[in-house]
């Protein structure tokens, strides 16, 4: 029977057949009965298959068979007797990193089980396996084989001889010799990667067969992999989510650049992702651009965190070791922008952010943060009054009304001339040019406007400034922080009305050339002082005109008239009342009244008929309606007619009239006087 080295199975057939172990390892199998033909021998086959269970080259199993008759008892039997020896033809490939190791990795694992091993070499450098061929079988001589060349990639095969076996094993014609059962032989793979691309990669195959028994092989896979040294930026804003940059790699930016604006005084933030894209584990360091004139740049250590390493990612001694592959860590940069005194609008500030793995400059990769200034037109236009121009009026407000600054309503005297500076100061942060519209002359106001900051400085053309186009001030831009000056010099004529009536409101605009839709607007409210003055003429029926209208009295000198009438008869005088100061006004009439008996007198309020007024004059007064300066309005005057009859009849009797307009809005202060003597 078999044991546990060794499977024996029995067969009654040559081929096929019933398996009968059981029963001749027993008792015994039965053949028969069988009967000799004529004594012609008979027989039968029973198969025997010995299959070893040990791997113990040079086992040995003995199996007896015995026949025997069951007629003829023992002493009809015959034995036969096979001896099997176990030949083991098995290759072992087994593998270390260095030569003169332990070789554990690959021992007792054959094909078809892979064995697959793999190293990383840098670019250009030769990686070494090292591979023991050993026998665990019986003395047995084995054949090498190696995959073929790959593409930019050097593969050696060498023995333990130091001979190079590549082209033999190739072709499949290098064999070792004969190996004693646990015997083995060194061999080496040498491979360099020849300016393959980083993560590259390239499989050699390694096979060893017994050549007494092509099925009994082993086989090795050796994978060499490139190092990929290879940093991977991103970027975005600080506010912004989504990182712009992932798995784009340059040195220029190109499609990872992030922008943003800010005003001056303001800062803006980015998070810098840095990220290993390698296949081993490295440390990558940052290195930044610095500021230029009136920017302030600072860097931090994470998106949140507070530690300033401005000064290592300037000078590029910033980074973070062990970097396993995939692995990332955020830096973040802040840009603040200066005043705008120190920064204009539309400055740039590109800061280049670079991610440099420490053993390599190949695997750099490039971000960059641009950030503009946004372009400020702003305009202040103020006003201040002569001779010492302050306060100034409009200070930090910016309208087109003119409301909040507009100077306080100025007084002058009747034909005086003001003098009003307006300051153009740029609030903004870029030069500019401006245009000025301003209000024309009107209302008797005569206007003039200098381009300085006083009546020395050049006119500007009126025509220009005064029209809808407006005047473009060439003489020079107005740079960020800096102002100009016109002067407006402002003259009423006599014909000016005083008080608000006669008001001027004037404007001047400023225009931001390199804006248009940027302005700002003072304005000025100027007014002559009022005055009052009654001025009364009297003329006969016979005079056409009055010619004592230039003269005031308070008694009636170089205004008088005379007429002569016979007893019982009537004259008639006109007197003239108009305004002769510069608002409207309301006069009061009184007069002198009949002496009866003697002299009688009626007062009219027209030259030819209108109404009776005679109880009013005589009395407390009789009023006009409001007469408009007569310098305004030449018509606008008021005819008193008097009567006067003669009832005495004394000769040479003299009746003496004083008419005597009184100015309301003096307070009666201001008054004329005419006088008849009849």
């Amino acid at each position: 029977p078999g044991n546990s080295l060794w499977a024996v199975t029995y067969y009654n057939a040559a081929s096929g057949g019933s398996n009968i172990t059981s029963s001749i390892t027993g008792t015994g199998w039965t053949w028969g009965p069988v009967t000799p033909f004529n004594y012609a021998p008979v027989s039968t086959t029973i198969r025997v298959e010995v299959t070893p269970l040990t791997d113990t080259s040079g086992a040995t199993y003995t199996m007896l068979a015995a026949i025997q008759s069951s007629s003829g008892g023992i002493y009809a039997t015959d034995v036969v007797r096979a001896n099997t020896v176990c030949f083991n033809f098995q290759p072992d490939l087994r593998y270390d990193t260095v030569s003169g190791g332990s070789y554990t990795s690959g021992q007792g694992v054959y094909a078809p089980t892979p064995q697959a091993y793999s190293q990383y070499a840098d670019n250009n450098t030769t990686i070494t396996y090292f591979i023991r061929v050993e026998n665990d079988g019986s003395s047995d001589t084995f054949s090498l084989t190696a995959s073929g060349p790959v593409a930019n990639w050097t593969i050696s095969y060498y023995d333990n001889n130091n001979v190079d076996r590549t082209v033999a094993m190739r072709n499949g014609a290098h064999s070792t010799g004969v190996i004693t059962s646990t015997g083995y032989r060194d061999y080496r793979v040498e491979v360099t990667g020849n300016s393959v691309i980083s993560g590259a990669s390239s499989a050699a195959s390694f096979y060893s067969y017994s050549t007494t028994n092509l099925d009994f092989y082993d086989a090795i896979s050796l994978t060499t992999i490139v190092r990929g040294y290879q940093a991977d930026a991103m970027v975005k804003r600080g506010a912004d989510t989504i990182y712009t940059g992932d798995n784009i790699t340059n040195t220029d930016g190109t499609s990872q650049t992030i922008t943003n604006t800010l005003t001056n005084s303001q800062m803006v933030s980015y998070h810098i992702r840095i990220q290993n894209d390698g296949n081993t584990t490295q440390a990558i360091s940052v290195s930044g651009s610095a500021a230029t004139s009136g920017w302030t740049i600072t860097y931090y250590d994470s998106e949140t965190g507070t530690t300033d390493i401005t000064s290592l990612v300037l000078s590029g001694a910033y980074s973070q070791t062990g970097l396993a592959p995939g692995s990332v860590y955020t830096i973040r940069l802040e840009v603040a922008a200066g005043d705008r005194l120190n920064l204009a609008g539309g400055q740039v500030l590109t800061n280049t952010v670079s991610a440099r793995p420490l053993n390599t400059i190949s695997g750099t990769d490039v971000v960059r943060c641009v950030t503009e200034v946004i372009n400020n037109y702003t305009i202040d236009n103020l006003v201040a009054v002569s001779p010492t121009y302050t306060p100034y009026d409009g200070d930090g407000e910016y309208n087109v009304t003119g409301n909040n600054q507009t100077n306080t309503t100025m007084i002058i005297p009747v034909q005086g001339t003001i003098t009003y500076l307006v300051k153009i100061e740029n609030d903004g942060n870029v030069a500019t040019q401006v245009t000025l519209t301003a209000s024309p002359s009107t209302g008797g106001w005569s206007v003039t406007y200098y381009d300085g900051p006083n009546t020395a400085s050049p006119v500007i053309p009126y025509s220009q400034i005064t029209s809808a186009n407006g005047w473009l001030r060439t003489s020079s831009s107005i740079t960020a922080g800096g102002m100009a000056n016109i002067c407006v010099a402002l003259s009423p004529a006599t014909t000016t009305l005083g008080g608000a009536v006669g008001e001027y409101t004037g404007y001047v605009k400023i225009i931001s050339a390199a804006n248009p839709s940027v302005s700002d607007t003072i304005k000025t409210k100027t007014q002559t002082s009022t005055f009052y003055r009654a001025d009364s003429g009297i003329r006969n029926p016979a005079e056409g005109t009055y010619a004592d209208m230039t003269i005031t009295s308070t008694n009636g000198t170089g205004q008088t008239k005379a007429q002569s009438i016979l007893s019982g008869g009537m004259v008639t005088y006109y007197i003239r009342v108009e305004n002769d100061g510069n608002s409207d006004d309301v006069f009061s009439v009184t007069g002198t009244g009949s002496n009866p008996g003697n002299w009688a007198i009626t007062y009219y309020d027209a030259e030819t008929g209108g109404s009776n007024i005679t109880s009013q004059v005589i009395g407390t007064g009789w009023a006009t309606t409001a007469l408009t300066p007569v310098v305004q309005a030449p018509t606008a005057y008021q005819i008193i007619r008097a009567e006067i009859k003669v009832i005495t009849t004394t000769p040479g009797a003299v009746f003496t009239m004083y008419v005597t307009a009184r100015s309301q809005g003096s307070g009666y202060s201001a008054l004329d006087v005419v006088k008849a003597d009849t």
